[in-house]
């Protein structure tokens, strides 16, 4: 007893009237032998292309902020000029913001805005860096978080775009995985 085609089009049907012109080809549901299935590769080629600018967006604004937090901290290692006192780094082991400020310039920002490049010029392998750049973004958070022991609104919003960047890729990849198998024929 479960919910078929034609009842969900029922169930759709009585909140708006169907519209044809909106379904998608039926080239996409319907497999060689004629019976109903979905296509991995056609449906995805839609959200493709429009799911790749947003990524390239919040690489690089995570790139370009993390190269200005992490060359003011390489500056003024006291890290005064851009509001961070020195007693947010008395669980970690570091003394001063120097070495925090290089990663961060490093890993978080120089490699983002590496990455973002790659995804708009469709690099080989530009899904791996994703997903790479979204556990880079994700595990700097999460370390950041353990060692000042406190949490505020911009881990959130970082770590949101880290993991947003990492499933992006992750989708990337498989859109490319169900492409190369489709160019195969199977």
């Amino acid at each position: 007893m479960g919910l078929t085609l034609d009842g969900f089009a029922e169930l759709v049907s009585e909140k708006e009237p169907h519209r044809p012109e909106m379904d998608p080809p039926e080239s996409w549901w319907k497999n060689r032998s004629g019976s109903w299935s979905i296509s991995l590769k056609r449906c995805t080629l839609h959200v493709m292309k429009p799911l790749r600018i947003p990524v390239i967006v919040l690489l690089a604004f995570n790139g370009i902020s993390a190269i200005f937090g992490g060359g003011a901290l390489m500056i003024d290692t006291t890290g005064q000029s851009i509001g961070m006192p020195l007693s947010l780094l008395r669980y970690s082991p570091f003394e001063d913001f120097l070495i925090p400020g290089i990663l961060l310039f490093l890993f978080n920002g120089l490699s983002s805005v590496l990455v973002a490049i790659a995804v708009g010029k469709k690099a080989k392998g530009y899904p791996l860096l994703v997903m790479g750049q979204g556990v880079a973004s994700v595990t700097w958070i999460v370390t950041q978080v353990i060692m000042i022991r406190g949490i505020g609104m911009l881990h959130y919003l970082y770590g949101s775009i880290g993991l947003v960047v990492l499933l992006a890729g992750i989708y990337f990849h498989i859109y490319r995985a169900a492409k190369r198998l489709g160019a195969r024929g199977a």
